[in-house]
C-alpha cells in the first residue's frame, strides 16, 4: 500500500484508492494504512468503505472525514428510479422504433443489479396492470402506475410471464444485454400489436 501512495496519478493529478469493507483489515494493514495517513501525499485521497465505523482503529478514525450511508435509503432511491423508468418505457411504447427500444435498454443495463430492480418493477407494474384491468376499483391499491400500460389485462399476463422467465435467465448468468434486448423488443411488439 505504501508503495502505491508512491505512484503519481495517470490522470487528472490525483489518486484514489478505496478500500472496501475497511472494517475487515487486520491490525498490520491498519497500521501500514495509519502510517500513509498521517503523512498523506498532496495527490492521494483513500475512501474507506465500513459497514460499522467502530471496528476500524481510533487513531485512523480520527483522520477520516465520515459519510454515512444508509443502503436502505439508497436501495429505496434506486427502486424509486427504476420504477419512473419502466412507467416512462410502457408510455411511449407502443410508439417506439426499435432502434430507440435498443436505446433505453443501454440506459437500464448499466449494472446487471440495476437489470434486476429493472425487472422487478416491470414485474410489478404488468401484475397490477391485470389486476387494476380486471377490477378497476382495485387502482387505488396500486403502488405502481399501470394507467402507462399498453396492453389487455391478458397482455398484460402474457408479459409479466416473459419478465418472470428473464429474471429466472439472469439468476442463471445469462448475457444480459441480449436478455433484455429480448425482453424489451418483444414487449414493444406486443404493445404495436395492441395498437394497430
Amino acid at each position: 500500500m505504501q508503495r502505491l501512495a508512491g505512484l503519481e496519478s495517470y490522470e487528472g493529478g490525483r489518486q484514489v484508492v478505496i478500500i472496501h469493507e475497511a472494517h475487515t483489515m487486520q491490525l498490520a494493514a491498519a497500521n501500514s494504512l495509519l502510517k500513509i495517513l498521517e503523512e498523506p501525499p498532496a495527490d492521494l485521497v483513500f475512501i474507506l468503505t465500513a459497514q460499522n465505523g467502530d471496528s476500524l482503529l481510533p487513531t485512523i478514525l480520527s483522520r477520516c472525514t465520515w459519510v454515512k450511508v444508509n443502503g436502505q435509503e439508497a436501495e429505496q432511491e434506486a427502486a424509486s428510479v427504476m420504477a419512473d423508468l419502466a412507467a416512462g418505457l410502457f408510455s411511449d411504447l407502443n410508439k417506439m422504433p426499435d432502434s430507440k427500444v435498443l436505446l433505453f435498454a443501454d440506459q437500464v443495463r448499466e449494472d446487471r443489479s440495476g437489470v434486476e430492480a429493472f425487472l422487478q418493477q416491470l414485474l410489478v407494474l404488468l401484475r397490477d396492470g391485470a389486476v387494476c384491468h380486471w377490477v378497476p376499483q382495485a387502482a387505488v391499491l396500486c403502488c405502481s402506475k399501470p394507467q402507462y400500460l399498453p396492453f389487455s389485462g391478458r397482455e398484460c399476463l402474457l408479459a409479466a410471464g416473459w419478465v418472470e422467465e428473464a429474471m429466472t435467465q439472469l439468476k442463471a448468468n445469462v448475457n444480459s444485454r441480449l436478455l433484455l434486448d429480448v425482453l424489451l423488443l418483444k414487449l414493444a411488439a406486443l404493445a404495436r400489436k395492441d395498437r394497430h
